[in-house]
């Protein structure tokens, strides 16, 4: 199963969640998947990332497209406690809405502006 998924996520992108019975079965199953792609073609191997993460209890392996999202990494949402990708920011975009905001537009503006629709 773990071949098959890191083999998917290498040709066709996204990411797929291994449940684990505990931490040692999920650090055992990420060993495995390194493993799977160590055997896969270079190109392949940079594009597959490979890490556990334990969600409310449970453990997981989590497979998946480097590439995705430009996401890297995880924080635990204060409110929730479940864990949230961190986005990076783009300080130029964020420098336009300041502007946007000083020059009086409304948030809904702001993101037609920003997203060509004005």
């Amino acid at each position: 199963m773990i071949k098959k998924i890191v083999c998917k996520v290498a040709e066709e992108g996204g990411e797929d969640f291994i449940q684990a019975r505990d931490k040692n079965h999920a650090s055992s199953m990420r060993v495995t998947a390194f493993n799977y792609r160590k055997a896969l073609h270079e190109s392949y191997r940079e594009r597959v990332g490979i890490q556990t993460l334990n969600e409310e209890g449970k453990w997981f392996v989590r497979i998946y497209d480097r590439k995705i999202d430009g996401v890297k990494h995880f924080v635990r949402d204060k409110e929730t406690g479940k864990l949230v990708p961190v986005v990076e920011v783009d300080s130029e975009q964020e420098r336009m809405k300041e502007l946007m905001r000083k020059d009086g537009l409304s948030e809904e503006e702001i993101e037609q502006a920003l997203k060509g629709e004005v």
